[in-house]
């Protein structure tokens, strides 16, 4: 699955009635987690950040990692 709006994801799921899980992550090492076993299971997944990891991963720094993952 390639990168998606939102919106779109949750209509679909919403649609076939399945959920999404959605993984809040810290580092580089939980993306590619995260994304390897999607990838493996085929299921689409939701990558976010809590507010508090922010002061250790600034969002400037993480975010371009989670879009690269997610492509």
């Amino acid at each position: 699955m390639s990168l998606t709006r939102l919106k779109e994801l949750l209509d679909e799921a919403e649609d076939r009635k399945y959920a999404i899980g959605a993984f809040s992550i810290a580092n580089m090492e939980m993306i590619i987690g995260a994304v390897k076993a999607a990838e493996e299971l085929k299921s689409p997944i939701i990558l976010q950040i809590a507010e508090s990891r922010l002061k250790h991963s600034p969002l400037y720094l993480i975010g371009p990692v989670m879009m690269e993952a997610a492509k």
